[in-house]
C-alpha cells in the first residue's frame, strides 16, 4: 500500500474515468493512443519490428492521422 501526501486533490491525481484508448492496426503492428481532433495521439507502439520503434513519426506524443 502506498500513501500519497499531496496538496493536489485526489480526483486530479486519480481521475474518476480514465481516457478511452484506441488501437490502430498498421501493417501488422499496432499504435495505441487517445483520439483527439488532430488524430490519434500515440501513447504506445506494439510491434515485433524494431524499425517501428526507431521511426520518429510513431513516437509517443506524436499525432497519427
Amino acid at each position: 500500500m502506498t500513501v500519497i501526501h499531496s496538496i493536489v486533490p485526489a480526483n486530479q491525481i486519480f481521475p474518476a474515468e480514465p481516457p478511452k484508448t484506441e488501437l490502430v492496426n498498421l501493417n501488422g503492428s499496432f499504435l495505441e493512443g487517445i483520439r483527439s481532433k488532430d488524430g490519434l495521439q500515440i501513447s504506445r507502439v506494439i510491434s515485433t519490428d524494431p524499425a517501428m520503434y526507431l521511426n520518429e513519426k510513431y513516437a509517443p506524443g506524436q499525432s497519427y492521422r
